[in-house]
């Protein structure tokens, strides 16, 4: 739902992608330190050394280069941060690795599920038990996705469809046309910073093919192990907190989704010049009949009132 939404390509990711390469040349220098020098060009034959024997031209067209290697992959980033996202939500291929993958992840959640029932009470329920969809039993491991986003978006879907009888895989295009400028901005930001963490949480995870670099250098035994240790470790920590930030902002998303679906829903009805629900009791049965009609799958003839 976050594409129809938000561009995924937004300025402050150039920050982004220009981090993850002065990462990589930081370290390229880190233990070639003579590719900054010029005395040394004589037994070298690299691109630093063609742009100082072209002078000022050289130097435009490193930073040249420099500019569409950044600007490239963010682009390459952003082409790709809603297949990443499904990726994340548990939406993984049908090979036999994969399926053996997505069992234990679903057991995990099953059980992550069950502790969160445990810990609800009738006085008090656990907003982690909101983030799961219903199941038939323990064992019920198939009604789970594998990840935690990706249940949380089965869940909200699953509320939406149970009160209101609206699948919003057809009828979310449709109540975007139809909200408010204000409730379309808000859900347009919230979605922009979805994907924008996708493509930071990707970079973050790329950002260890650097770790090479430090031992292909000139560096003595060990400052090499201590640049290891210190990479590894800033590597874990980036990629944790990238995946703390973008799951508790897809929960704030989809939140979003289900408040503006709750209050906005009438809208969808009397922008498609359809009749809305009489009553809550019966209101489930309409929103099906509703999204049967966007999803062209027919249904009784009925009146228009534009």
């Amino acid at each position: 739902m976050t594409n129809t939404l938000a561009a995924r390509w937004k300025s402050y990711l150039l920050g982004s992608a220009l981090l993850f390469w002065l990462l990589g040349a930081g370290l390229l220098l880190l233990g070639r330190s003579d590719l900054l020098r010029a005395d040394t060009c004589a037994r070298r034959h690299d691109l630093a050394c063609w742009a100082h024997a072209n002078g000022s031209a050289g130097d435009v067209v490193l930073i040249v280069l420099a500019a569409v290697l950044v600007i490239g992959t963010a682009s390459l980033l952003s082409a790709a941060a809603g297949r990443v996202l499904a990726l994340i939500g548990g939406e993984w291929p049908d090979h036999a690795v994969g399926r053996a993958w997505l069992a234990r992840r679903r057991r995990a959640q099953m059980a992550r599920r069950q502790r969160a029932v445990g810990r609800a009470t009738a006085e008090r329920d656990d907003p982690e038990r909101q983030r799961f969809p219903p199941v038939a039993g323990p064992d019920d491991h198939d009604a789970l996705a594998p990840t935690r986003i990706g249940n949380a978006r089965a869940a909200a879907l699953r509320r939406v469809l149970d009160a209101y009888g609206l699948d919003l895989a057809v009828c979310w295009p449709v109540l975007l046309e139809v909200l408010p400028d204000e409730t379309y901005k808000r859900l347009a930001a919230s979605s922009a910073t979805v994907l924008g963490l996708v493509q930071q949480w990707a970079l973050s995870c790329a950002a260890i093919v650097w770790l090479p670099l430090i031992w292909t250098g000139r560096l003595q035994a060990t400052p090499r192990i201590v640049c290891t240790v210190l990479l590894v470790a800033a590597w874990v920590i980036a990629v944790r907190t990238t995946s703390g930030r973008l799951r508790s902002a897809t929960f704030e998303y989809l939140d979003g989704v289900e408040a503006t679906v709750t209050a906005h829903r009438r809208l969808l009805y009397s922008g498609l010049g359809l009749q809305p629900p009489a009553d809550s009791a019966t209101e489930p049965q309409r929103g099906a009949e509703l999204s049967a009609y966007l999803n062209l799958e027919g249904g009784k003839p009925e009146p228009l009132t534009w």
